[in-house]
């Protein structure tokens, strides 16, 4: 194992302060950079479409090269902060993504700005795997889950506040400087994280360049072939597409399990309370995801709002969501991480069951009430969650741990906007049976996380270090290994 010089080493447990907030800052500009490139771009949209004299199924590739960049990457990333270092790869990612900012300004054609989107996905991924990582650099065990709230809370202002950024910035510029908007942000994440943000012992492996391209195929492949389907616009790359993907998939995971330090975290996927949390979590957003696809057709087609008044709608559930992740960032410091995480959960499946009802009834305050539960539920859920999959983990696995919470977060996301996609297709938008759904995931992760409680650790003894209910692993000889 190498180690870093005396001076760069960080605290054993957490950061002192004033440092631990500055390193704070520095993390919540890269994720409010990092949100906004994902958010803002939507919005323009229908201007884009019109302004490259492209049809909307194809202006639609610069949300989709974005989610592929970011699928791509996120495992490989997290593995290269492991081996390089977490300051190190977040730094640069947040460069990188600054520079194809700068380049997607200056893009001319939808094929250059699809592939700087690719790009900017890349270096999105880099923050979103190493940024729970260095959260576990940059707290003590027992103030950590109150770092991952402040996460929550600045992801989910930054969400609610993005539509209302965008709308300004269309009223005066073009649409492509949408993409800037964001680099004085990264300049400035850049300079303060460069003095704050804590360096980690590395493990001294190679990065696994094979590994690394048989992800991209498996992420990059199925994600094609599935979007295509979901979106109703099967062509001949398709089954091509999902072909390739599936067969990378499967020698991926092959290639995973005769590694010590795997692309594809297996060792951690081993651990039951890692792999149960992992399936909570992919419920979870994969109700959220049905849920935020679906409201605005039910507020525009049921109650007959306008884009105003459906922004107005959708509010409370982001006021929420930051209101009840301050909160639960402290309570699960004195209490059970997963009993919080259950209750908020079923909070979360009865939000979206009252949205779902509200509009048979015409009643705004009853869709107001289950907006406020399903932000109350969602942000209850995430911390507790989160805090639980990090100290689940052995630390030196820090990374693996954050891409994996990203991959999982990711893949519910696109699998909820899929089932919505096929509800829509057989019952249409306004079917109460869409909502009715995501509540019905939502309470099976509910089921299945209060499944956790007799593995749930106190907070004054967390997580160990080690994860110890992992089935053993055949050892591998070195060079077998590589």
């Amino acid at each position: 194992m190498t180690t870093t010089p005396l001076e760069d080493r960080p605290i054993e447990d957490g950061l002192p302060q004033p440092r631990r907030g500055w390193a704070m800052v520095a993390l919540a500009l890269t994720i409010i950079m990092a949100v906004t490139s994902n958010i803002l771009i939507n919005l323009a949209l229908p201007t884009a479409t019109e302004a490259l004299g492209v049809a909307p199924s194809k202006t639609i590739w610069l949300v989709n090269a974005y989610q592929i960049g970011v699928l791509m990457a996120l495992l490989p990333a997290a593995a290269a902060g492991e081996i390089w270092g977490y300051k190190r790869t977040y730094m640069g990612g947040a460069a990188v993504h600054i520079v194809a900012s700068i380049a997607l300004l200056q893009a001319d054609g939808l094929l250059e700005l699809s592939l700087l989107r690719t790009v900017q996905g890349w270096s999105s991924a880099t923050i979103m795997a190493i940024n729970v990582a260095l959260l576990r650099q940059i707290y003590p065990v027992q103030l950590l889950g109150r770092g991952i709230s402040y996460n929550a809370t600045v992801i989910a202002v930054t969400g609610a506040a993005s539509p209302v950024i965008a709308g300004a910035i269309l009223s005066v510029v073009d649409w492509q400087w949408l993409f800037v908007v964001n680099v004085p942000i990264g300049i400035l994440a850049l300079l303060i994280g460069s003095r704050t943000l804590p360096a980690n012992e590395t493990n001294g492996a190679k990065f696994d360049v094979p590994g690394a391209m048989l992800n991209a195929l498996a992420f990059g492949g199925i994600f094609l072939a599935v979007s295509q389907l979901a979106n109703e616009t099967f062509t001949i790359v398709t089954v091509p597409a999902f072909l390739i993907g599936a067969g990378g998939t499967y020698f991926l995971i092959r290639r995973s399990l005769t590694r010590h330090s795997p692309m594809l975290p297996v060792d951690l996927i081993r651990v039951p309370m890692l792999r149960s949390s992992y399936l909570v979590s992919f419920f979870c957003f994969g109700a959220q995801s049905i849920a935020l696809v679906t409201l605005p057709f039910y507020f525009q087609g049921w109650l007959g709002f306008g884009e105003f008044q459906t922004g107005l709608m959708m509010s409370p559930w982001p006021a929420s969501i930051a209101f009840a992740a301050l909160i639960v960032g402290r309570l699960i410091e004195r209490h059970s991480a997963i009993s919080i995480g259950s209750i908020a959960l079923l909070i979360f499946a009865t939000g979206l069951a009252l949205v779902g009802i509200a509009p048979l009834f015409h009643s705004i305050s009853l869709t107001i009430l289950g907006m406020c539960f399903c932000g109350i539920g969602f942000g209850g859920f995430q911390t507790p969650n989160n805090r639980t999959m990090l100290l689940a983990a052995p630390k030196e696995r820090s990374g693996g741990a954050g891409g994996m919470i990203a991959t999982v977060r990711l893949i519910g996301q696109i699998s909820g906007a899929i089932t919505a996609s096929a509800v829509f297709h057989f019952l249409g938008p306004l079917s109460p049976v869409t909502l009715l759904t995501a509540s019905a995931l939502a309470l099976m992760g509910t089921l299945l996380s209060y499944r956790r409680r007799g593995q749930d650790k106190t907070p004054a003894s967390p997580q160990a270090e080690k994860p110890e209910e992992a089935e053993a692993v055949p050892p591998v000889a070195e060079g077998r290994a590589s």
